[in-house]
Protein backbone atom coordinates (compact mmCIF):
# COMPACT_ATOMS: atom_id res chain seq x y z
CA UNK A 1 0.00 0.00 0.00
CA UNK A 2 1.62 3.22 -1.18
CA UNK A 3 0.88 6.50 0.41
CA UNK A 4 0.42 9.72 -1.48
CA UNK A 5 1.79 12.81 -1.09
CA UNK A 6 -1.44 14.55 -0.36
CA UNK A 7 -2.87 11.50 1.88
CA UNK A 8 0.84 11.74 3.69
CA UNK A 9 -0.37 15.53 4.30
CA UNK A 10 -3.70 15.09 5.72
CA UNK A 11 -1.48 12.43 8.02
CA UNK A 12 0.57 13.95 9.62
CA UNK A 13 -1.43 16.52 11.62
CA UNK A 14 -3.66 13.28 12.70
CA UNK A 15 -1.24 11.51 14.20
CA UNK A 16 -1.25 13.26 17.64
CA UNK A 17 -5.30 12.63 17.50
CA UNK A 18 -4.32 8.81 17.27
CA UNK A 19 -1.61 9.10 19.44
CA UNK A 20 -3.59 10.34 21.98
CA UNK A 21 -6.57 8.05 21.62
CA UNK A 22 -4.23 5.24 22.07
CA UNK A 23 -2.93 6.10 24.98
CA UNK A 24 -6.05 7.21 26.76
CA UNK A 25 -7.40 3.08 25.91
CA UNK A 26 -3.97 1.75 27.48
CA UNK A 27 -4.42 3.56 30.41
CA UNK A 28 -8.43 3.37 30.93
CA UNK A 29 -7.91 0.43 33.03
CA UNK A 30 -5.29 1.84 35.28
CA UNK A 31 -7.90 4.80 35.94
CA UNK A 32 -10.81 2.42 36.22
CA UNK A 33 -8.67 0.37 38.86
CA UNK A 34 -7.66 3.90 41.21
CA UNK A 35 -11.31 4.78 41.00
CA UNK A 36 -12.58 1.13 42.61
CA UNK A 37 -9.74 1.48 45.04
CA UNK A 38 -11.49 5.03 45.80
CA UNK A 39 -14.60 3.69 46.27
CA UNK A 40 -13.74 0.81 47.89
CA UNK A 41 -11.66 3.26 50.51
CA UNK A 42 -14.57 5.76 51.13
CA UNK A 43 -17.14 2.63 52.10
CA UNK A 44 -14.54 1.54 54.39
CA UNK A 45 -14.14 4.61 55.95
CA UNK A 46 -17.95 5.13 56.37
CA UNK A 47 -18.74 1.69 57.76
CA UNK A 48 -16.11 2.62 60.17
CA UNK A 49 -17.87 5.81 61.41
CA UNK A 50 -21.38 3.88 61.35
CA UNK A 51 -23.17 2.54 64.48
CA UNK A 52 -23.86 -1.07 63.85
CA UNK A 53 -27.33 -2.30 64.95
CA UNK A 54 -27.85 -4.04 68.39
CA UNK A 55 -29.59 -7.15 68.86
CA UNK A 56 -31.86 -7.64 71.42
CA UNK A 57 -29.36 -9.06 73.83
CA UNK A 58 -31.08 -6.93 76.58
CA UNK A 59 -33.89 -9.05 77.51
CA UNK A 60 -31.54 -12.29 77.20
CA UNK A 61 -30.35 -13.30 80.63
CA UNK A 62 -27.49 -16.02 80.79
CA UNK A 63 -30.19 -19.16 81.80
CA UNK A 64 -31.83 -18.24 78.81
CA UNK A 65 -28.54 -18.72 76.71
CA UNK A 66 -27.33 -21.63 77.91
CA UNK A 67 -31.01 -22.91 78.07
CA UNK A 68 -31.00 -22.68 74.25
CA UNK A 69 -27.41 -24.32 73.70
CA UNK A 70 -28.84 -26.98 75.40
CA UNK A 71 -31.68 -27.27 73.67
CA UNK A 72 -29.34 -27.12 70.35
CA UNK A 73 -27.08 -30.03 71.58
CA UNK A 74 -30.23 -32.14 72.52
CA UNK A 75 -31.63 -31.68 68.91
CA UNK A 76 -28.19 -32.03 67.55
CA UNK A 77 -27.61 -35.66 69.02
CA UNK A 78 -31.43 -36.04 68.04
CA UNK A 79 -30.62 -35.42 64.19
CA UNK A 80 -26.87 -37.81 63.97
CA UNK A 81 -28.25 -40.62 66.08
CA UNK A 82 -29.22 -43.43 63.37
CA UNK A 83 -31.87 -45.95 64.89
CA UNK A 84 -30.68 -48.80 62.29
CA UNK A 85 -27.22 -48.57 63.63
CA UNK A 86 -26.54 -51.90 65.62
CA UNK A 87 -23.69 -50.61 67.40
CA UNK A 88 -26.00 -47.67 68.96
CA UNK A 89 -26.66 -48.14 72.22
CA UNK A 90 -29.83 -47.07 74.11
CA UNK A 91 -27.79 -45.89 77.34
CA UNK A 92 -24.93 -43.76 76.21
CA UNK A 93 -22.87 -43.62 79.05
CA UNK A 94 -22.69 -47.31 80.01
CA UNK A 95 -19.36 -48.74 79.65
CA UNK A 96 -17.87 -52.39 80.07
CA UNK A 97 -14.66 -52.92 82.00
CA UNK A 98 -13.08 -56.33 82.06
CA UNK A 99 -10.31 -56.82 84.25
CA UNK A 100 -7.98 -60.13 84.99
CA UNK A 101 -5.60 -60.57 87.80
Amino acid sequence: MSIKPVEFQVMIPKTSEVSKINQDEKHKSHIIQQEQNLDIKNKTQSDLRQVNKKEKVNNMTVEDSLKKDQEKKKKDKKDKKNPNDPNDSNDIYSSKIDIRI
